[in-house]
């Protein structure tokens, strides 16, 4: 059944009474989802960020003094040492002391960023601020220094110390940007004040020195992006396999609420359902009385189906079921006519405010007095074919329910004779609204043409009909169902 017009999306009630959208409590769960996947790849790339830089300037300096004492390195003056040792040891202490606080903590996705933050600044300032002195320091060993190299030196450092961070870090674009900036102001400082030239010259570099950041810049631009994609895949994909595998729990748990087949006794009653999704908004209940001492119990079928398609039409079914076995509970041997009524009112008072409105059959086969009462609420006609080969229609008697309130609704409750060998087919729209290649669809005439045909052959007399048509319909639909199928065969055999 076509779902009426609603709201673009669902909203639920908080305690407070306030509405929110379902929507953004998904949207907020995926952030939050995102964000948590963020920071733990970031501590992995934090330790090893911390960890490879610690072992670098480590190295560096070790490789120092003992080119030093071993005289490996002719070039190398005790003065350079010791300025290395200066810039160096800090540096070593800096990212030895993040890389064990890190590891013995889980810390916060900003803590971790500002700690990337100074030790990108610092460890880039501080080579920056000591470059000026380890080049002018070549003039002691011969080595003459130009002021082309001391710019070029500073500038590699500033790009060095960024580009490094770039590769280990998974920062966005625009973390990636706020350590660079105040690198930037350090190689300006160190170029317009310690380092000599003109200012001309001074200031071209200046100017050119942004050029220094492009490639990291690029390169967490590139990651973000791949990782933004890659997490929205796998997440997507996660959470599709974790709606499946609630669909087929759901499922599970709808299909309890159906009733077994009868196929035995003086009334048997078969049906066939396929829901468009996972679960679906048609529904069959059945309620057989008590026998008596004088009559058998007569059987009570109610047909629904319920506007809309999937998860929020089964809710409604689940809710209408509650109904039914309270209404049934309370008055065993209620008429089709008052059952009609009592739904219409229920879904009335409860669903129509929510544009959720229901069609319904109401149907009980009295066996004793071959006698079938019907009630129908807007629901498509039923067939009732008899022994002979005679088909009638059960039409509406009703309106849609919970369209008009109780006391304006009449049932408009009829009887039929319902003889041995007579059999009742009732049938959701879904049916009638398969539709082949062309768009043509079947129709309820469809229906009725394959109900006149000769009988289906009696080797299985249970749910014969339904098979028939459930087949049929198959073959002429084109492609996906577009709504929910049930198919429900109300029979009298003969013997």
């Amino acid at each position: 059944m076509e779902a009426a017009p609603e709201e673009s999306s669902t909203k639920v009630r908080t305690s407070s009474g306030t509405l929110l959208s379902m929507s953004r409590t998904v949207t907020m769960d995926f952030r939050e989802e995102y964000e948590a996947e963020r920071t733990r790849w970031l501590r992995r790339r934090f330790l090893w960020y911390s960890g490879i830089l610690s072992i670098f300037f480590a190295m560096n300096l070790l490789g120092r003094l003992a080119g030093l004492a071993f005289g490996l390195d002719s070039s190398t003056s005790r003065t350079e040492v010791v300025l290395f040792a200066l810039a160096g040891i800090p540096q070593i202490i800096l990212f030895v002391s993040a890389y064990f606080y890190s590891l013995r903590r889980p810390l916060r996705r900003e803590t971790m960023l500002r700690l990337v933050f100074w030790l990108t600044v610092v460890s880039g300032g501080m080579g920056m601020v000591f470059t000026p002195m380890l080049v002018q320091l070549g003039i002691e060993t011969g080595r003459e220094p130009s002021i082309t190299n001391i710019r070029g030196w500073m500038f590699f450092v500033m790009f060095l110390a960024h580009f490094v961070a770039c590769l280990l870090i998974p920062w966005t674009p625009r973390e990636a940007i706020r350590p660079f900036l105040p690198l930037l102001a350090i190689f300006a400082v160190v170029t317009l004040f310690i380092s000599s030239g003109s200012i001309a010259g001074k200031l071209l570099v200046i100017l050119f020195a942004p050029l220094a950041g492009l490639p990291g810049y690029l390169v967490c631009l590139w990651r973000h992006s791949r990782f933004r994609e890659t997490f929205h895949y796998r997440m997507l994909r996660r959470r599709y396999g974790d709606l499946q595998r609630e669909l087929v729990d759901a499922r599970r748990v709808h299909e309890a609420l159906f009733p077994e087949p009868i196929t035995r006794g003086p009334v048997h009653f078969h049906y066939a359902y396929e829901p468009m999704r996972q679960i679906g908004g048609d529904y069959l209940y059945a309620h057989q009385e008590p026998e008596g001492a004088s009559r058998t119990g007569r059987l009570s079928l109610v047909l629904l189906d319920v506007t809309g398609h999937g998860v929020a039409a089964a809710l409604t079914v689940n809710r209408l079921y509650g109904e039914l076995e309270r209404l049934f509970a309370e008055r065993p041997e209620i008429a089709p006519g008052e059952m009609l009524a009592a739904l219409n009112q229920y879904v009335n008072l409860t669903l129509a405010k929510h544009s959720v409105y229901v069609t319904a059959l109401c149907m009980r086969a009295d066996a004793e007095e071959d006698l079938l009462e019907w009630a129908n609420g807007g629901h498509p006609p039923a067939f009732i074919r008899t022994a002979a080969g005679k088909i009638d229609r059960f039409d509406s008697t009703a309106p849609l329910l919970g369209v008009l309130p109780a006391a304006e609704f009449d049932p408009g409750q009829r009887t039929t004779r319902f003889a041995r060998g007579d059999t009742v087919v009732a049938y959701t729209d879904g049916a009638t609204d398969a539709a082949n290649e062309t768009g043509d669809r079947l129709r309820i005439e469809g229906l009725q043409r394959i109900l006149a045909v000769d009988a289906p052959p009696p080797r299985d007399d249970r749910g014969r009909w339904c098979r028939a048509l459930l087949r049929e319909i198959n073959q002429h639909r084109f492609g996906a169902a577009k709504d929910d199928t049930l198919l429900v065969e109300l029979h009298r055999p003969v013997e």
